[in-house]
């Protein structure tokens, strides 16, 4: 299997055990705040970088393979793309649970859910500044951003000394 086949697979493997477990918590427990819904995102960026890792490897024994540099940044989209879903998950998965109530029962289904993200309340927060609400986008983008951002940080090249 080539690296990058083997991070994605990982790395779908964890968006669904990540769904899985926020699934788990968000039936379980509705006190806890849903800034922790961004923690989901290391199953898949640790899926992905496992297959950097591989690719690393492979580069290293073989130098007729050396291609690292233009798979870095194929891995960064990679990861950026399945932190992004994985909080798209998230926001759908703990929005349908915690706001049950408040969505009109013809429009309660998964898929329904999936495909019209709108139709669900967002997730509120209260901190020591205030309530904050983050909807569909900005759970997304949040995984797009910080899952790009920390791949760029763990396969960075050591500077040498």
């Amino acid at each position: 299997m080539r690296p990058w086949s083997f991070g994605l697979a990982l790395g779908v493997a964890g968006v669904l055990i990540s769904a899985l477990l926020i699934w788990w918590l968000a039936s379980s427990d509705t006190s806890f705040s849903d800034r922790w819904l961004t923690v989901a995102i290391l199953l898949p960026l640790g899926g992905v970088y496992l297959g950097w890792d591989r690719q690393k490897k492979l580069v290293a024994a073989s130098p007729e393979e050396q291609q690292a540099l233009s798979s870095r940044s194929a891995y960064i989209v990679m990861a950026a793309l399945l932190a992004g879903l994985t909080q798209y998950l998230a926001f759908i998965i703990a929005s349908s649970i915690w706001n049950a109530d408040m969505i009109d029962p013809s429009q309660s289904g998964f898929f329904h859910h999936l495909f019209n993200p709108g139709s669900l309340p967002g997730l509120s927060s209260r901190g020591s500044g205030g309530t904050t609400e983050s909807d569909w986008i900005s759970m997304t983008l949040i995984g797009i951003v910080v899952g790009a951002l920390m791949m760029f940080y763990i396969t960075r090249t050591p500077k040498a000394h």
